[in-house]
């Protein structure tokens, strides 16, 4: 597989709203699930690259460390933004469920292929969402 240089992987995560609801579409709600990717990344020491914030749905692109499942990462995700869309009450706490399933997550096993994505997501982004925010691009 192919390294980054250190015991990490590279993983694309998307989350898709229940229903294909555009629940993201407002500017706010977009900066609320930003600084929530952001934040819990920085809290478990993954490293953002990429943040796309579309009406209906939230992809990033994370590095984590190789030993963990990568599940785990949509769901850490998950959880942290379904937290702080509740907070914000842009999603009613009674509602069970605000992503329609739990979690996509795929590792990228070469550099061509981090690259393409990277170009992908910040191509493809809502203007003043998706750009590389750590790293330069490929």
């Amino acid at each position: 597989m192919w390294s980054n240089g250190t015991d990490t992987k590279w993983c694309h995560v998307a989350l898709a709203a229940q229903r294909g609801r555009k629940i993201f579409k407002i500017a706010g709600t977009a900066r609320i699930c930003e600084r929530a990717v952001r934040a819990v990344c920085a809290q478990r020491g993954w490293t953002v690259e990429v943040i796309a914030v579309r009406p209906d749905t939230i992809q990033t692109l994370v590095a984590v460390p190789s030993t963990l499942p990568h599940p785990t990462v949509a769901a850490t995700l998950a959880d942290a933004l379904r937290s702080a869309l509740r907070r914000a009450h842009v999603v009613p706490r009674w509602r069970r469920r605000v992503f329609g399933e739990p979690g996509w997550c795929a590792v990228l096993t070469n550099a061509a292929a981090l690259g393409a994505l990277r170009r992908h997501l910040a191509r493809t982004a809502p203007e003043g969402h998706g750009a590389p925010t750590d790293a330069e691009g490929p």
